[in-house]
Order: structure tokens, then C-alpha cells, then sequence
């Protein structure tokens, strides 16, 4: 019996010819389902050698189209200044930082500080 890409046989026929399923698995890269009173128990899979190194793992797999280190034609939110998370109203209507340091009193007039007990120290 066959399913998509792998087989199915029953444990006594793995039984009788494991080792000879074992070099099919490695040769067709195929995987062998074996199956006890019908259901599904597990799975012969062909073994996949991991890689030495990440370095290079999809050299094969990703290909570069045109040159990546060119200039784009994009004008960028930060080189404009703009929000570009908030509607083009609401970032108008949002103050600069120099703006809200600007309006800073600048008479000597010292913020009223909320007056919470635990901060009271006596020494």
C-alpha cells in the first residue's frame, strides 16, 4: 500500500526484511510507513546528514537580481520626517521635541510635584 510519497507494510514484513527496506529507504530516499494491526506505528526515513556550517546553506537556493547595494528610488519616513505610523492630521498636530522643550516655563517656575507620603524622609 502506498500513501503520497511513502509506503506502508506491516511490522512482521519489516520484521522479515529490514535490513533489505533499510537500504531501499537510503537508496529512493523514500520514507516507509509500518503499520501494526492496520494503524500507523512509525516511520523509516532516510537519514539526512546535517551541514558542517550554516555558512552558504542556500548558495543554491536564493539568486540576486540586479545590484542590492544600489541607491532605491524610495523616499524614506525618516529622511522626510514624517509619522508614518500616525494619519498625516495627527502628526501634524503632534509636537516636535524642540517645540515641547521650547515651551518649558523659563521664569524659575518649578513644577508642582504630586505630594506622596512615602516619599517624605526624615532624617
Amino acid at each position: 500500500m502506498t500513501t503520497g510519497n511513502s509506503r506502508m507494510i506491516t511490522a512482521t514484513e519489516f520484521k522479515a526484511k529490514c535490513l533489505q527496506l533499510m537500504d531501499e529507504v537510503a537508496a529512493t530516499r523514500e520514507n516507509i510507513i509500518i503499520t501494526k494491526r492496520g494503524r500507523p506505528v512509525c516511520v523509516l526515513t532516510p537519514y539526512k546528514e546535517k551541514p558542517k556550517s550554516l555558512f552558504g546553506i542556500d548558495r543554491d537556493i536564493i539568486q540576486i537580481h540586479g545590484d542590492i547595494t544600489a541607491p532605491i528610488d524610495v523616499e524614506w519616513d525618516a529622511e522626510t520626517g514624517r509619522n508614518w505610523d500616525l494619519p498625516e492630521s495627527a502628526a501634524a498636530e503632534k509636537p516636535t521635541f524642540a517645540e515641547m522643550l521650547l515651551a518649558i516655563p523659563k521664569d524659575g517656575q518649578e513644577f508642582e510635584r504630586f505630594p506622596w507620603k512615602d516619599r517624605e524622609i526624615e532624617f
